[in-house]
């Protein structure tokens, strides 16, 4: 679901938020989207979060209810952004934690979504997966794509490094560590892509998207920077 945040009529370009695991389409982003919005730099850029289930309660796969596979919320960002009753020229892919793996997923599959996306960043995603997550994959669906050893994240690296072999792959990458963050250490958000595509921000698995009203957010400059080309 494309949940809009600012919008500017006429407007053929959007950042779009990808929230991660129990995350939420408006509080995890904060103000950022509200400093982009703000931003003249930025204008002629909608501003959209896309959000999907995802929460700690244990799965009740083939029983009852269960929140979809990272596969199956892939599949609906593509949906939404290339074959929904709003669509843009172009679109900027901001993703935090497990967000990250469903934009990724998404681009692999998606050739229309990897014509559209202009700029692609995460921000703490373990790429290479948690190396502690198969503890936890029994109750989880979504906890078991992000397991190191697991088929998810095997295929979806080699899909990738297959992807970016093609020329046609255009938009701009950033892959953002938190100096702190233990959840996802640097190690899995980093290492899956090319140096020059990598940066650290200060900051935990959840402060580096964050920042008090009226101080810097290192997050949101990064964003910003991508974007407009500095």
């Amino acid at each position: 679901m494309l949940t809009p945040l600012h919008i500017t009529p006429g407007s053929k370009n959007a950042i779009v938020y990808v929230h991660g695991f129990t995350g939420d389409p408006i509080a995890t982003w904060n103000d950022i989207p509200a400093r982009h919005a703000a931003d003249p730099r930025l204008s002629g850029w909608d501003h959209c979060s896309f959000g999907y289930e995802s929460s700690a309660f244990f799965d009740l796969a083939g029983l009852w209810s269960a929140d979809a596979r990272i596969e199956e919320i892939a599949t609906m960002l593509d949906t939404t952004l290339t074959g929904g009753p709003q669509t843009y020229d172009a679109v900027a892919l901001v993703a935090h934690s497990m967000g990250g793996l469903v934009v990724q997923q998404a681009l692999v599959r998606s050739e229309a979504l990897r014509r559209k996306a202009s700029h692609v960043i995460f921000f703490g995603t373990p790429s290479r997966g948690l190396v502690k997550a198969h503890l936890l994959s029994f109750w989880k669906r979504q906890v078991r794509n992000m397991a190191a050893t697991g088929d998810f994240i095997r295929d979806l690296r080699q899909a990738w490094d297959g992807l970016h072999l093609n020329d046609g792959v255009m938009f701009k990458l950033l892959t953002v560590a938190g100096e702190s963050d233990q959840f996802v250490p640097p190690e899995s958000s980093l290492m899956a892509f090319p140096e020059a595509a990598r940066r650290v921000i200060s900051g935990n698995h959840l402060t580096m998207i964050r920042a008090k009203e009226g101080e810097p957010c290192a997050a949101a400059d990064l964003i910003t920077a991508l974007i407009v080309g500095d």
